[in-house]
């Protein structure tokens, strides 16, 4: 696997990246993972993003926990949901797929707590993924970001891996999941 950087990445490679940056576009790519109806334009993205995670990885240390905060109004049951299946999944011997699409994550912990969960904000329940051991395959684009480099995002196969519950802090509305990527290897 190579690292990804602006010396080697292909143009169709370049385009996914730029539209994994742009919300609007990020969600039809990700929506082509759920199997929902996009146009082709985006099934085609979402094609390239998986032979990237084959094609490439980050030279960072596996270790280093890295980090994804979501955030959910006080009235929203979906976060009640997550929260009660990663306990679920504890109780069964941890193993989960965390989403159904590749996921961004931040070497940025303040990034995560504050502006993706905004915990401490009493109108959100916040929910932080700290992501403690990871393998191969990640995508680390904090030299294609621009003015968003200080998120230092990292795109993970998310899709495509089991992870580890190790354990769930509960604190006031904030969650903290901790989780590892699990090999069967």
């Amino acid at each position: 696997m190579r690292e990804l950087n602006k010396n080697n990445i292909l143009k169709d490679e370049a385009e996914v990246i730029a539209g994994w940056l742009v919300y609007t576009e990020c969600k039809q790519i990700r929506a082509s993972f759920y199997g929902e109806q996009v146009s082709d334009k985006y099934k085609n993205e979402a094609l390239t993003l998986e032979k990237m995670f084959e094609k490439y990885d980050s030279n960072l240390d596996k270790n280093e926990p890295i980090f994804r905060g979501i955030r959910f109004k006080k009235d929203n049951e979906i976060f009640h949901i997550i929260i009660d299946t990663y306990k679920e999944a504890m109780k069964k011997g941890g193993l989960i797929i965390i989403d159904k699409a590749p996921s961004s994550f931040s070497r940025n912990k303040e990034v995560a707590y504050e502006e993706f969960a905004r915990a401490g904000d009493d109108r959100y329940n916040s929910i932080v993924f700290h992501l403690i051991k990871r393998q191969k395959g990640e995508l680390y684009i904090k030299d294609f970001v621009g003015e968003f480099a200080y998120q230092d995002e990292i795109v993970v196969k998310s899709h495509k891996s089991l992870y580890k519950v190790k354990s769930i802090d509960e604190n006031d509305g904030l969650t903290i999941i901790y989780i590892e990527e699990y090999s069967n290897e």
